[in-house]
């Protein structure tokens, strides 16, 4: 999580920031900051519509604010959340949700990950990053430096590191619900939406 605690050196404006995941142990594990406290949730699944969602996590014994019999979200600036039932040769979607002590909620949008086998076994011996692709945009959005997804029409989209995956600029994004391609083969996803990295 180093990587996002860089991002909080002071109070940032609630927002999603940096979306990323990484393979520790075989488990993908989906991780974001939000600036300022909020909850921890992610709706998941094998097909866009990211069809589950995993519970708000509670405060336990020992973290500070807990009362017993109580059951109060845990509100944190940098969140982990596992993605349920990580599969080899399968494509991960899933999006972030994070709500804040005012009650206003932020999602990203839906991302998704194709993990082989190979990267898979890979992550049992070190912590492997892995690289997302957006799957559904439902607005033109900005990566800022510290990755605050904010509206932008003037956007462009970076280039992809993904074994399985190049991008292109000013492409528009095929609706997928299976892996285009092989794992070993580049495919292109195109997105009429842009994204800019300031």
């Amino acid at each position: 999580m180093s990587r996002l605690r860089k991002f909080g050196q002071a109070d940032l404006p609630f927002g999603i920031y940096v979306p990323s995941a990484i393979l520790k142990n075989g488990s993908l594990i989906v991780s974001w900051a939000t600036g300022q406290k909020a909850t921890s949730q992610i709706d998941y699944g094998f097909d866009a519509s990211v069809p589950n969602t995993t519970a708000v996590a509670l405060l336990e014994p020992g973290d500070e604010g807990y009362i017993e019999g109580e059951d109060t979200p845990k509100m944190e600036r940098y969140h982990e959340v596992p993605f349920p039932g990580t599969a080899v040769d399968s494509t991960h979607f899933f999006r972030v949700r994070s709500s804040n002590v005012d009650g206003e909620t932020l999602e990203s949008d839906v991302f998704s990950v194709y993990l082989t086998e190979k990267i898979v076994l890979k992550s049992k011996n070190i912590e492997t990053a892995i690289t997302l692709n957006i799957v559904s945009i439902d607005h033109t959005l900005s990566v800022i430096g510290s990755g605050k997804m904010l509206t932008n029409p003037t956007a462009q989209l970076p280039q992809s590191t993904a074994d399985n995956v190049a991008t292109e600029a000013k492409a528009t994004i095929q609706p997928i619900d299976k892996q285009v391609g092989t794992p070993n083969q580049k495919t292109t996803m195109k997105t009429n939406y842009t994204l800019t990295v300031v």
